[in-house]
């Protein structure tokens, strides 16, 4: 009867184990604002940008990219598309803010 008792015991302790390990490690990454887990990295930002200025017919194998935080707003990317070229040509700057929790973009057309 003892073994009995002592068996169940240990199953409860192991699952209670496996459960505050596995929410613990889900905290790292909960985003308490949006209630989701997921945000966009740099890579992805910078994919979701490329979609963004094919939209508006520009080829960003045209373009040198570069990626940082926004500035006006530190949950956004933001990624800098600048034309190729031997010198700078007005407008050749463009830019896209990507949202790092939606994803969403937003084109800024060159200054």
């Amino acid at each position: 009867m003892h073994l009995k008792t002592y068996l169940h015991h240990a199953v409860w302790a192991t699952i209670c184990v496996c459960l505050v390990c596995h929410s613990l490690s889900a905290c790292s990454t909960y985003n308490e604002e949006k209630g989701n887990t997921l945000m966009i990295d740099k890579e992805k930002a910078l994919e979701i940008a490329q979609k963004e200025l094919e939209k508006f017919r520009q080829s960003a194998s045209n373009y040198e990219a570069s990626i940082e935080p926004y500035a006006a707003d530190p949950k956004k990317w933001i990624i800098w598309f600048e034309w190729k070229s031997e010198f700078p040509i007005p407008g050749g700057r463009n830019a896209v803010v990507v949202d790092r929790e939606t994803g969403e973009s937003l084109f800024m057309q060159g200054e």
